[in-house]
């Protein structure tokens, strides 16, 4: 890697900048251009370059079927730090896209993602910026490539970015507190939906001078304009107090707070809930905990539970093994939490389900599901890995939002719940991944509901040191709030061989197949592709 010469080009590029005006997006992607800047020393810059080249026989995604020869020339750069002060991450790309047949179709897209945590004042002031521009699904009944270069006219550019300073304190012995501000801000290409959000958060604990009692404060506030003029207001409080019985037991006395203004098109809703509980927690050992509560409703609403219990349960029983189990009660009813991870010499083992309430903003914004770093065109989540402050990308890997396609562009609000499960067999040179992913969507206001079940298996092969296999078959069913209802096959091989340790070679067949109840929707299309990628 280049990273010298990097480092010199930064300092020159930092000389040339200083004193002019950055641009609308600095705010958030300024950010990473200022602080090499500030610090021009130890940075790990990547550039690279791909160049590929993809038939296809129905390049719109539709019954016309109409074949082109798309030509992808994609200038990448990777630029990462990790020090004590400051870890970021930032990874940019020009996708530029020309097709043979017909121009009007050529594009040029723009990616990013980026991560930035700085420690302003030692142990005390700290600060989160993050930006990302990426490619959305607009309307999620039509259909376009992860990609982009097939059904390229339904994609909107989503532009994303947080600010977020926090204060963390300690007081003696007595408490700690973290407090925090954002400002955030989502922008599409689809008219009306742009939004500007503001919050406050507040976490206070106690320290050790407390003894056997231990207790813990949480507050969050959250305001969001839009562009068309819909507002939504979230606010959320909960506190907790434990006193320590005996070794293993504790008494446990909780409050919570939720209260919701919701804004969209599908009207107006603002459900609020308050509740207080008491119960115990019971902790043996390390390794396991469970926490049951009986709970009251301050003011419940008519048809809702006044009273309830809530359960948490945590065990570990090996070391390769984590079991978290959550019950609950909300203002959309019971809820239900849980994970199952398990890793032996051969096989991984992941379960998951999740309930809470979600929208196209939030999943923009990474604040639900986050990115993670994949490699090139995987198709199951199990094969990605989370990304975190720091990270940097390996040859033939990519950044993925992995909420992306879980959503229309839209204010709507909706209660989310979703499961997944997946087991890989793992080998000296063979890697077997079965995944299944179901996700509901049940919209606050009208109660009408979406439905996506993906089942997902991919065969990941060595053939040689630096050359893999991977075919993959992906079923995709939709089932959207209108009655229409359709099934996507996805069939995929793409032989990848790494040259050299800084490029990446591979060639693709694709085969999609898609049917609907809705005529117009029916299409299939082949698609071939040639890719060659060069590291710096």
């Amino acid at each position: 890697m280049a990273t010298t010469t990097a480092n010199k080009n930064i300092k020159n590029v930092c000389a040339h900048m200083s004193g002019k005006p950055l641009a609308a997006m600095a705010i958030a992607a300024g950010a990473f251009a200022v602080s090499p800047c500030i610090l021009a020393s130890d940075w790990d810059v990547t550039p690279s370059i791909k160049v590929a080249t993809t038939y296809s026989d129905n390049i719109d995604r539709n019954v016309s079927a109409d074949s082109d020869v798309a030509l992808e020339i994609t200038p990448s750069i990777n630029v990462v730090r990790d020090s004590r002060r400051l870890q970021m991450s930032l990874d940019y790309s020009l996708q530029n896209l020309f097709y043979f047949d017909e121009s009007d179709r050529n594009a040029t897209n723009h990616r990013l993602f980026s991560d930035l945590t700085g420690e302003v004042v030692d142990e005390t002031l700290f600060i989160d910026l993050s930006a990302s521009i990426r490619q959305q699904l607009v309307d999620r009944k039509s259909d376009a490539s992860g990609d982009t270069i097939s059904g390229g006219s339904n994609v909107s550019d989503v532009y994303t970015y947080s600010i977020s300073p926090y204060w963390r304190e300690q007081l003696g012995n007595i408490l700690e507190w973290d407090l925090r501000l954002t400002h955030d801000s989502v922008n599409t290409e689809e008219s009306g939906s742009d939004s500007d959000g503001n919050g406050v958060s507040l976490s206070v604990v106690n320290g050790t001078a407390t003894g056997r009692f231990s207790w813990d404060v949480d507050y969050d506030n959250k305001q969001v304009d839009y562009d068309d003029g819909d507002k939504s207001d979230t606010e959320t409080a909960s506190a907790r107090i434990n006193y320590r019985l005996t070794r293993s037991l504790s008494a446990v006395l909780s409050g919570t707070y939720e209260d919701f203004e919701f804004v969209g098109d599908r009207g107006n809703t603002s459900p609020e809930d308050s509740t207080v509980g008491g119960g115990f927690t019971w902790a043996p050992s390390d390794d396991f905990s469970t926490t049951i509560l009986y709970n009251d409703r301050v003011d419940p609403r008519p048809g809702e539970d006044s009273s309830f219990v809530s359960a948490d349960i945590y065990w570990a029983p090996t070391a390769r093994t984590d079991i978290n189990l959550n019950y609950g009660n909300r203002f959309f009813g019971e809820t239900y939490n849980g994970s199952l991870t398990h890793t032996s010499r051969w096989t991984r083992w992941n379960l998951s389900y999740s309930e809470g309430v979600s929208d196209f903003r939030s999943l923009s914004l990474a604040e639900q599901y986050g990115v993670a770093i994949c490699p090139g065109g995987a198709s199951l989540a199990a094969q990605c890995r989370e990304f975190l402050p720091g990270d940097s990308l390996q040859p033939g890997e990519e950044f993925r939002l992995i909420s992306q396609l879980n959503t229309d562009i839209t204010e709507d609000t909706f209660i989310n719940k979703t499961a997944f499960a997946s087991v890989s067999l793992v080998g000296a040179r063979n890697t077997i991944t079965l995944s299944a992913r179901n996700a509901r969507r049940t919209f606050v206001a009208d109660n009408e509901s979406e439905k996506d079940t993906v089942i997902d298996l991919a065969w990941d092969h060595q053939i040689a040191p630096r050359t893999d296999s991977t075919v993959a078959i992906t079923d995709s069913s939709l089932e959207f709030d209108d009655g229409q209802e359709d099934d996507i096959m996805r069939y995929r091989w793409r032989v990848t061989q790494q040259i050299g340790g800084s490029s990446i070679f591979y060639v693709e067949a694709q085969y999609y197949d898609r049917e609907s109840n809705v005529a117009s929707r029916n299409y299939d299309e082949t698609r071939f592709t040639v890719s060659f990628e060069k590291f710096f």
